[in-house]
């Protein structure tokens, strides 16, 4: 089961939270934040905890950074 809010306190950023809750009682929890500043260029920087349950028994928690950079046209 995956949920999650995203929230803009002004037109170019965003900020979200969510998570997600699997079959073996795992859970993941993320936040992240987007910068829209400009019309064809989108910047994100995104953190999750335990980012991949199923491989914990054998490696432990896992932790996600990503930083995605976006040109749209």
């Amino acid at each position: 089961m995956f949920g999650g809010v995203e929230y803009l306190p002004i037109a170019a950023v965003a900020v979200g939270l969510g998570g997600s809750l699997d079959t073996g009682r795992q859970a993941m929890v993320g936040g992240g934040i987007g910068l829209y500043l400009l019309k064809h260029f989108q910047a994100e920087m995104a953190y999750g905890y335990n980012a991949f349950p199923e491989v914990r028994p054998e490696f432990g928690r896992a932790h996600l950074l990503s930083a995605p950079l976006v040109s749209v046209y």
